[in-house]
């Protein structure tokens, strides 16, 4: 950025933002660190329309990148773009190389090597910031650039569109953090199951279960539990832990954990009952998130409490077992503290897949968990936004009254008095939901 640190400071967002796209671009098709993104950005006076270029690690492929950024993810690859990366791309192609700036020269030995390969391949890569499909007349410029270069014969040119929908997933892939293995030592007590899956149900101390938290924090919650946990104790839980320690066991639903290997180490003799250290590889808890929370601020405050209250806890390793078994297991969480309906609805295994299928079939964005980012109107919806369209296209238009006066009825599901059953159990499409949305 030391080449704009001259111009005004708003003018100096919009070109980071606009490199940033370019690099994160890079990042998403060539798997190459954030470090070598950065370096692959060529914007600047004399680019040619070239954002960013990057190679594949054997040096055969060749990506060239132009970057549009919009505030309100309106971005937009305009015929006046598409035709200076055009011009960019002959100018490559004939070897002429005056006027390029110095970042660009800086990699025409490597697009020349790269050329040379009989496995070379191109790709013009638009990054958009926005939702809108490329204009006919832009398709048409750039499917014409792999007939109009003299590599062509042995050069393939790919046209490739990066738009909100892409970037919103590699956002999501990038913060989804490492996994949690831990140490978990049951003493007496413990009960142990093989089938159908291996599981534990034991106490541990308050003290062992703070450590948990307080080393690994919230990457030690499901990735369906994260956006909505808010780090905050339940007080009457922590007023009953701090003041009775020793009674918090039969007042408090524990935690389930769920992990996909256990190893065993006896601490004395191996027989059943006798201490035991489990290891526990990728744990994470998928049910008594406040409860974890909780502990981990009374064992702070009060560390004497580590010692005298015990927690109860079960472990499960599932193995294969079916995505709709964890879920369920999610499902069961604990009481303590506020639940929000919209919670539990967003490991209906039924919601991840209509939002891969929106991003399959129609290209939009679909999200279903609380407190993420709402894509903007014509990028997608949300679950919430769904189920009122849904609710309004019912034959029953009483679920439209009831949606209006109660919403909060729409995720409850049958059995509670709820709708979300009868909107959602039919598996409507992705493409169905949206046609619904867009006629609300």
């Amino acid at each position: 950025m030391s080449d704009v640190a001259q111009r005004d400071l708003q003018q100096q967002d919009s070109i980071l933002l606009s490199r940033a796209l370019a690099a994160q671009a890079v990042s998403m098709l060539t798997g190459c660190s954030p470090k070598e993104a950065a370096a692959s950005v060529v914007d600047g006076p004399g680019d040619s329309g070239i954002d960013a270029i990057a190679f594949s690690k054997g040096g055969s492929d060749i990506w060239l990148v132009q970057a549009k950024w919009n505030d309100r993810g309106r971005a937009q690859l305009r015929e006046q773009d598409a035709a200076v990366l055009v011009t960019g791309l002959q100018r490559l192609a004939d070897q002429r190389y005056e006027g390029f700036n110095s970042r660009i020269r800086a990699s025409i030995n490597r697009i020349n090597e790269a050329l040379t390969s009989p496995r070379c391949r191109m790709h013009l890569v638009a990054a958009l910031a926005g939702d809108a499909p490329l204009s006919p007349s832009v398709e048409r410029q750039l499917a014409l650039v792999g007939q109009s270069f003299g590599f062509a014969d042995h050069v393939p040119v790919t046209v490739i569109t990066l738009g909100l929908a892409d970037f919103h997933s590699a956002a999501r892939t990038d913060t989804i953090p490492a996994a949690a293995d831990l140490s978990a030592t049951l003493t007496d007590g413990w009960h142990h199951i093989d089938a159908p899956y291996p599981a534990y149900t034991t106490s541990i101390s308050a003290e062992e279960i703070a450590s948990w938290y307080d080393t690994h924090g919230d990457r030690l919650l499901d990735p369906s539990l994260r956006p909505h946990c808010t780090g905050r104790p339940d007080p009457a839980a922590l007023n009953r832990l701090v003041s009775a320690p020793e009674e918090f066991w039969y007042l408090t639903n524990g935690i389930t954990v769920v992990c996909d290997a256990i190893d065993q180490t006896y601490l004395a003799r191996r027989a059943p009952g006798q201490p035991l250290r489990l290891r526990l590889h990728n744990a994470r808890v998928v049910s008594g998130a406040t409860v974890l929370v909780t502990v981990a601020h009374a064992v702070d405050q009060h560390p004497e409490t580590g010692d005298l209250a015990l927690v109860p806890v079960r472990i499960v390793c599932p193995g294969d077992a079916s995505h709709s078994f964890v879920a369920a297991l999610t499902q069961a969480r604990d009481t303590e503290g506020s639940v929000d309906p919209l919670d539990l609805v967003a490991v209906d295994p039924l919601q991840q897949a209509l939002r891969e299928e929106f991003a399959d079939e129609l290209h939009l964005e679909y999200v279903y968990k609380r407190g993420a980012v709402a894509p903007a109107p014509n990028a997608g919806c949300t679950m919430q936004e769904a189920a009122v369209a849904l609710a309004c296209a019912h034959p029953d238009v009483s679920l439209t009254a009831r949606a209006s006066a109660d919403p909060a009825y729409l995720w409850r599901p049958a059995v509670q008095g709820g709708a979300y059953t009868r909107l959602f159990g039919g598996r409507p499409s992705a493409r169905q939901i949206w046609q619904c949305v867009l006629m609300l």
